[in-house]
């Protein structure tokens, strides 16, 4: 075939394509009109701020394939991936001699990657995604794509790039039934008592229109974009509502868990922005919140980054306590108009990630590379300078900095880093510490040496805290202590969920045999928790030991069957897995 014959045959299969997705989604929507889940309601009033959305990340963080917008990328696929255009479905994903027709695109820019349906309900996310900024397809994983087979939507994408969705996850039949209210991040994921807004507008004149919308508590505003922009496990299968807490709905992880974080609380896995943003004294202490720097709508910064207008609107002026840095080149030894005399190139350094994804830090850390020459965190300076080592960025700072960093992040870093030997001093910082991420981070790591009186002292304060996320990480501390059925008890009526939880499943053994020392519906939190996470293979496994407790053999084996099938390769699962199955025949 020749090339303008190919070139007509291209043509021809997209024009068709583009017929057949006009008259598809020229089909009556499943919503009808004047809708409160659909964003074109809201247009009606609220036109500048829908205009404004529907240019976001937000408005297309899932959106269903387009001829419009795909096509070009289909069309540059690779010689080693097959996909091509069809009347009947715009993409078409030849591998591994299956047919599988391309349906969802999830995300915007810099990258888009595509899914397919699976039987069982399931969606199934390409490991293959494609660059806009180049026009190219690369892998997200590089060289590791031994993980390509760990990509399901239902779990692990769509909470947050759909609006309202309910995963629907059947253990037994390990099948999926998913709903949602809309593709992508609409206005109800972040406006509560939408429905009753626009029942009340719709008909009335604009004057006499009451603003019945309900916006988040100005201290709840982190927690509404925190419910996605954060690493964590889901407590329910009710939809986040905004204006709820965070630990009512979800397990954040914070660096007490191996390998998320930097010991200084830089990120080094994929852990999004709020839960870094938690460990900073902005986030985590000067109660400042996302969108006093982000729009809510267009998600821009609220002034440019150029001369450092954004951060200097506090930090020219000691909004909020903010430490005064009115003179940024003499603060940080760099020619004003250089990278290195901008506030986020030192303290929000960018990470990649899905190999062409950066990202800035919300953790506002300090450079510091002597934290690099001792435990090997990774310091801002070095970031830029590659061309020079550590040592070399050490004696600058030294000179420009003296002592002022000699901070608490500098000895957190050291504690966190050495945990294993480090309990005095973690329990030294825990006196002083004011930032609630990094007083759970603290206590959760002081679960180590529980059993010894002064950390059991300790542990039994922190479960006395204000905050929630303290007092989980102290129930997870405590969860092993042959005393914790009497330091636990209370807590199986905290007010927060994530608290009763954690708690209930670290008496899971005493509840077993004692039925009045758990009510009904704290059994069901419990469930609900295990039921939600029974497709990953921690989810799984903890599911199996739930099961233990009634003797449910097939159960078990069930939920541990699943677990080594989603993590065939780790030996802790598999090591649980045999333990578990062990014990089930002991019963």
């Amino acid at each position: 075939m020749t090339r303008t014959m190919q070139g007509l045959l291209v043509a021809g299969l997209l024009a068709l394509a583009l017929v057949g997705l006009a008259m598809w989604h020229l089909q009556p929507s499943a919503q009808p009109p004047g809708d409160w889940r659909d964003p074109a309601t809201c247009r009606r009033c609220h036109a500048k701020q829908y205009a404004d959305w529907e240019a976001t990340n937000h408005a297309e963080a899932n959106r269903e394939v387009r001829a419009d917008r795909d096509a070009t990328a289909f069309l540059a696929a690779p010689p080693t991936l097959t996909i091509g255009l069809e009347a009947s479905y715009l993409g078409v994903l030849q591998a591994d001699d299956k047919r599988r027709h391309l349906q969802l695109a999830i995300g915007r820019e810099p990258l888009v990657q595509y899914a397919f349906a699976q039987d069982g309900g399931r969606w199934e996310v390409m490991p293959l995604a494609f660059h806009l900024a180049t026009q190219s397809w690369f892998n997200v994983f590089g060289a590791d794509a031994s993980q390509a087979a760990s990509l399901n939507w239902n779990s692990q994408c769509a909470y947050c790039h759909m609006t309202a969705l309910h995963k629907r996850y059947d253990a037994q039949k390990d099948t999926y039934q998913t709903t949602w209210d809309r593709h992508g991040v609409g206005c109800n994921a972040c406006h509560r008592d939408m429905q009753n807004h626009v029942e009340r507008a719709t008909g009335m004149p604009p004057a006499k229109r009451a603003r019945t919308v309900a916006e988040p508590p100005p201290a709840q505003t982190l927690h509404t974009c925190a419910a996605c922009h954060m690493r964590r496990e889901e407590l329910t299968a009710e939809a986040f509502q905004p204006g709820d807490r965070i630990d009512d709905h979800f397990l954040p992880e914070l660096p007490d868990r191996p390998d998320i974080y930097f010991a200084d609380g830089q990120v080094r896995d994929e852990v999004f922005e709020a839960g870094s943003f938690l460990l900073s004294r902005m986030g985590g202490h000067g109660g400042v919140q996302c969108i006093d720097c982000h729009e809510p709508h267009s998600l821009q910064l609220r002034a440019p980054l150029v001369r450092n207008q954004l951060c200097l609107t506090c930090h020219a002026t000691g909004v909020r306590g903010a430490r005064l840095i009115p003179d940024p080149p003499a603060h940080s030894h760099h020619a004003p108009e250089s990278a290195g005399n901008q506030c986020e190139s030192c303290h929000m350094p960018v990470t990649q990630f899905m190999q062409r994804d950066p990202r800035r830090d919300h953790g506002f850390t300090t450079p510091d590379p002597l934290l690099t020459i001792e435990v090997g965190i990774p310091n801002a300076c070095n970031r830029c300078h590659t061309d020079r080592d550590a040592s070399w960025a050490q004696t600058a700072a030294a000179k420009w900095y003296g002592d002022r960093l000699e901070t608490r992040q500098r000895r957190r870093a050291r504690a966190v880093a050495t945990a294993s030997t480090a309990r005095d001093e973690l329990l030294a910082l825990l006196e002083s510490e004011d930032v609630v991420g990094w007083q759970a981070a603290l206590t959760g790591l002081l679960g180590a040496w529980a059993t010894e009186p002064r950390v059991t002292d300790r542990l039994r304060v922190q479960l006395r805290t204000e905050a929630p996320l303290v007092r989980a990480a102290a129930v997870r501390a405590l969860a092993e202590h042959p005393r914790r059925q009497e330091f636990l008890r209370t807590s199986l009526q905290d007010p927060s969920r994530l608290v009763r939880v954690l708690s209930g499943f670290a008496l899971r053994d005493e509840i077993a045999h004692d039925r009045n020392l758990a009510s009904p519906e704290l059994r069901r939190e419990v469930t609900a928790w295990l039921d939600q996470n029974a497709d990953s293979a921690l989810g799984a496994l903890r599911r199996a030991e739930w099961a233990l407790l009634d003797g449910d053999r097939p159960a078990v084996v069930l939920h541990v069957q699943h677990a080594v099938r989603l993590a065939p390769n780790d030996p802790q699962v598999s090591a649980e897995a045999r333990a578990l199955l062990h014990a089930i025949r002991q019963k």
